[in-house]
């Protein structure tokens, strides 16, 4: 009855947090789930296909059974709308996941601190920005997190009982192995989460000795590392891939084609985005930097802006790390919070892109035991303590603000009236071609997936400047060949007014140099040679490409 009690105001807390806010970011939750609806209509009979891919490995299949078990009895599947039903799933996963990750670290956090310091931690874990976002979709990563803090968790629990069991060896390492096999880059936590056992403070007489600490840790790392390599084995026995060319391949494609320069300047700004909201304000650093022309920006905006937050995240990370260092068991957590890292570091600087805030979720556990420790760590507030206290409340706030209901809704209200005048005058087999992914018609399709605008799969969008990816030299011929094949199928063909315009407005979140290998005054030129033959939608509105004999010529010049 007390582990009611005392759990209850946090799933309250959680359930009301959801409830108030929206995402700001949904992932490619409809790509999933369009994977899952191919699959399970038998689209998919051989390789290539997109349900089974090498960085979620599990996370297609899960939606699909969440499916087949819920999602077939919801009201957008008996209304022929699959495709919602198993996003409504898939969230619902994510949402269900996450109040289990908010009790798990609920409970490890109060082996350190009690009382209302206790919940604190916990709600400031729920408020990390990218946790409080993803737990709103339906994407792999707050599951995956999920079983990484449920393994780091078992982990405790199993030293600080003194039980080294093959059961207890069987539970860790499953968890930890559902998941990499969710997430692979959560195979970076595995090391600081068996290392953080075997260090673990709190010890009692049984859990003393060393080698049947070793026992478990041994074990469940050859356990986690059984279940990956035989899941991994059949999925590739399944589709056939034989040859090491092949697994290359398909390992290649997770990648999705990002291919981002600057990479120590990203992780600048993109670790603290993970933990603190920033929305598009990291733009502005991007374009004082860069000396954008389109967009000039002044010290004093981006101190307004990005700077405090920069400053006040590395002020909160160097205040942990001094609070940590004044006690034994401070020092401990520190060693571990060093190995989580480092191992993020290196994956975010040279093998993936660092500016996205979900790379970092796997710090998250390890940052709320560090914090709950360092809470602790003077017996009177010290400056540092301050540093901390501050940071908590101002994330806390912040981002829970800044994902309010009202507020994300209101900053799509405008998308929502250009999604409307195009939602009868294209097909989903037409294109709408707008400049880039930070055009807002693009956040309102991913974001509100529910609107009525975008029931029964939205608008056609199509990035024409790919930036940052490997497609971004190809951008001209790209969007020759879809819109060629699109006029030869009798479909139309929408372009955004912005891709004509001699000047981006600040408003478009174009940063010019932020991809060296394109330039705004690339864009214009290439498309006032086409003609087009209706106009909607007024200055920041559409344009038809038409079907005429000398646009077909144009695009077969550029496709090549």
């Amino acid at each position: 009855m007390a582990g009611v009690r005392e759990l209850a105001p946090v799933t309250a807390v959680y359930a009301l947090v959801l409830l108030l806010t929206r995402p700001f970011y949904l992932g490619d939750t409809s790509g999933y789930a369009i994977a899952v609806l191919s699959q399970e209509r038998g689209l998919f009979h051989s390789y290539p296909n997109n349900f089974w891919d090498f960085g979620h490995l599990l996370w297609r299949p899960w939606g699909w059974v969440a499916y087949q078990l819920v999602g077939r009895h919801l009201a957008y599947a008996k209304a022929g709308e699959e495709l919602l039903a198993i996003c409504a799933g898939m969230i619902g996963l994510n949402a269900a996941a996450g109040l289990f990750s908010v009790l798990l670290v609920h409970s490890l956090v109060g082996r350190l601190v009690q009382g209302f310091a206790r919940f604190a931690v916990s709600l400031l874990f729920l408020s990390f920005y990218a946790f409080l976002n993803y737990a709103h979709s339906g994407t792999a990563y707050v599951p995956g997190l999920m079983f990484t803090v449920l393994g780091l968790w078992l982990l405790v629990r199993a030293v600080e009982r003194g039980a080294f069991g093959l059961i207890e060896i069987s539970l860790c390492g499953a968890a930890f192995a559902a998941a990499v096999l969710l997430w692979v880059p959560l195979v970076l936590s595995i090391p600081a989460a068996l290392l953080l056992a075997f260090l673990w403070p709190r010890l009692t007489s049984s859990a003393d000795a060393k080698l049947p600490r070793l026992r478990l840790l041994l074990g469940t790392l050859l356990i986690s590392a059984f279940i990956v390599a035989a899941v991994y084995g059949a999925v590739l026995a399944h589709m056939h891939l034989h040859s090491l060319g092949e697994v290359k391949a398909w390992i290649a494609a997770s990648g999705h084609g990002w291919s981002q320069g600057k990479r120590l300047v990203r992780l600048v700004s993109g670790l603290p985005r993970s933990f603190l909201f920033m929305g598009e304000d990291t733009i502005a650093l991007k374009r004082f930097v860069l000396k954008d022309p389109y967009a000039p920006t002044s010290l004093l905006e981006l101190v307004r802006t990005t700077l405090w937050k920069l400053a006040l995240f590395y002020a909160f990370a160097a205040a942990l790390f001094w609070a940590l260092l004044k006690s034994r068991i401070g020092r401990t957590i520190a060693v571990v919070l060093a190995v989580a890292f480092l191992p993020v570091l290196v994956f975010a600087l040279f093998i993936f892109e660092p500016g996205s805030p979900e790379r970092y979720m796997s710090l998250y556990p390890f940052v709320a035991l560090a914090l709950a420790c360092a809470l602790t760590a003077f017996p009177k507030p010290r400056a540092a303590q301050w540093v901390l206290a501050v940071f908590l409340i101002v994330t806390i706030v912040t981002n829970q603000v800044s994902l309010s209901r009202g507020r994300m809704e209101g900053l799509l209200g405008g998308a929502a009236e250009r999604a409307g005048i195009l939602k009868d005058r294209v097909t989903a087999d037409g294109l709408v071609a707008l400049a880039t992914q930070h055009d807002d018609l693009y956040d309102f399709n991913i974001t509100l997936l529910f609107h009525p605008l975008n029931r029964r799969g939205g608008l056609p969008l199509y990035e024409v400047v790919p930036l940052a990816t490997e497609a971004m030299t190809r951008w001209k011929s790209e969007f020759a060949r879809r819109s060629l094949a699109c006029l030869q199928h009798g479909q139309s063909v929408w372009i955004s007014r912005r891709l004509l315009a001699e000047r981006p407005r600040p408003e478009w979140k174009w940063t010019e140099g932020d991809d060296p290998r394109i330039s705004w005054r690339e864009l214009p030129p290439f498309f006032r040679q086409f003609e087009f033959d209706e106009s909607i939608g007024g200055i920041d509105g559409f344009l038809k490409l038409a079907p005429s004999p000398e646009n077909r010529r144009l695009l077969r010049d550029q496709a090549g």
